[in-house]
């Protein structure tokens, strides 16, 4: 990267989240019901649409401070926002800017292929 090449410096709402890390180019949905989060989540709706997504240190941990979350995280673009009658706020979350399309994959079926006997790797009862 050259010198001259400039970095844009924002300052944007945080949420939070617990046991999901969210990359760049990854379409999530999340429910969000804290306070803080449901503030930073109104916040950015109102200005550009755009929060930053960083994943805490212990899930358990119900108000987190600065050093209990991840300082590395993800911007993100709220692509929707519902307010659900049992006090939660659902979004969903698209990556910024939107990414490549991918090539669709036939399915796979979840379980392995069997071993072929005398195999080294074929697990024995």
């Amino acid at each position: 990267m050259s010198s001259k090449e400039k970095y844009e410096t924002a300052k944007l709402p945080m949420v939070p989240i617990r046991d999901v890390v969210v990359f760049p180019f990854q379409m999530a949905a999340f429910f969000i019901g804290r306070e803080s989060s449901v503030n930073a989540l109104e916040a950015a709706l109102a200005a550009d649409k755009r929060i930053f997504l960083a994943t805490q240190h212990d899930p358990t941990i119900d108000n987190p401070k600065a050093n209990d979350v991840y300082q590395v995280g993800t911007i993100v673009g709220i692509a929707a926002s519902k307010l659900d009658p049992i006090l939660f706020r659902y979004f969903k979350a698209t990556p910024t800017p939107p990414p490549p399309k991918a090539k669709e994959l036939p399915p796979t079926s979840a379980e392995p292929p069997p071993a072929e006997k005398g195999s080294s790797n074929a697990i024995q009862p």
